[in-house]
């Protein structure tokens, strides 16, 4: 689990083939699960809001939570980089 990287620069883990820097992963968990919460959170009252009645909010509001984890994830890969080892042979 624990591999070296090519450059000895750090510890990496390996996640399907591609080695991130735990510190990395541990932030792309962090922001992603922020992401989620915060618009699980506040989707009541924006379902609220623009008038959505009291039955369909729970549903909604789950899915809305989705979609900030997505944008959580999104965000995360734009400055998470995985590495690649690439071996000639």
């Amino acid at each position: 689990m624990g591999e070296r990287d090519p450059d000895s620069s750090g510890e990496f883990v390996e996640i399907y083939g591609e080695y991130v820097r735990p510190l990395d992963l541990a932030v792309a968990f962090l922001v992603t699960i922020v992401g989620g919460a915060v618009f699980y959170v506040i989707a009541p009252t924006f379902l609220s809001f623009i008038g959505m009645p009291e039955a369909t909010r729970a549903p909604l509001s789950i899915t809305i939570g989705l979609i900030g984890a997505s944008i959580g994830f999104l965000v995360t890969l734009l400055f998470i980089k995985p590495k690649r080892v690439v071996v000639e042979g």
